[in-house]
């Protein structure tokens, strides 16, 4: 084989080689697009689903919510007036397994936001005005910290805490132990996301009957403000 025919043959498998090499690189990066694809189309069909397992009105006429919040990757949001779960940009509170949020600041357009009453007698709270004037409502915000890691309440701000956008004033709505988030029953005043309605919520359950974590049973009433 004299050496042009030698030179060829070199030539066309480096060729190949490299073609392989490009091809599956190619190919790799074709299937991360293909795998981000259907794992957004996955989140945004599950954000359809309704995420609102039950809505009990009791005796005295509040009502009591249950949610799935367990999904990692979607807020289930709700509509107060409606007693759905919301996709557009009209809700009011959202869940995101313990993180809690309100159409208002970082995380949404509207004019929500929240305040705590310093109640945990829910019943004791009648209007807003009294327990929550305008000036107290806070609106969400981004990096703050929550600790879920050690035997200490959730308003505790950690060291080595998760990233938390949502409602600066609920993030506080449990005590932590390990394995187990217990709520604080601190009642707290939501403002709807056009700011005109007022509703005093007390969060009661992280799990359902079953003990799976991220389904949010919680008090909720109308009140004027």
């Amino acid at each position: 084989m004299n050496f042009s025919i030698k030179l060829i043959l070199m030539i066309y498998i480096f060729v190949n080689l490299f073609c392989a090499r490009v091809n599956k690189a190619q190919n790799t990066d074709l299937l991360a697009l293909k795998n981000f694809i259907y794992t957004d189309y996955l989140k945004q069909e599950a954000a359809k689903k309704n995420l609102v397992v039950s809505n009990t009105v009791l005796s005295d006429g509040h009502v009591e919510t249950v949610i799935n919040a367990s999904n990692f990757d979607i807020v289930a949001r709700f509509d107060f007036s409606t007693r759905v779960q919301s996709n557009d940009t009209i809700w009011d509170i959202g869940f995101e397994r313990f993180k809690v949020s309100t159409n208002s600041g970082t995380t949404s357009i509207g004019l929500g936001g929240s305040c705590y009453t310093g109640k945990t007698d829910f019943n004791s709270v009648s209007n807003s005005s009294t327990n929550c004037p305008i000036s107290s409502f806070q609106v969400d915000t981004a990096n703050v910290q929550v600790n879920v890691g050690n035997n200490i309440s959730g308003s505790q701000a950690a060291t080595f805490g998760l990233p938390y956008v949502g409602s600066p004033v609920m993030r506080d709505w449990y005590d932590y132990k390990i394995g187990d988030l217990t709520p604080s029953n601190k009642v707290y005043i939501v403002r709807s996301s056009d700011s005109f309605n007022y509703y005093k919520v007390q969060i009661k359950g992280y799990y359902n009957t079953a003990g799976t974590s991220g389904y949010i049973t919680f008090w909720w009433k109308q009140i004027p403000y």
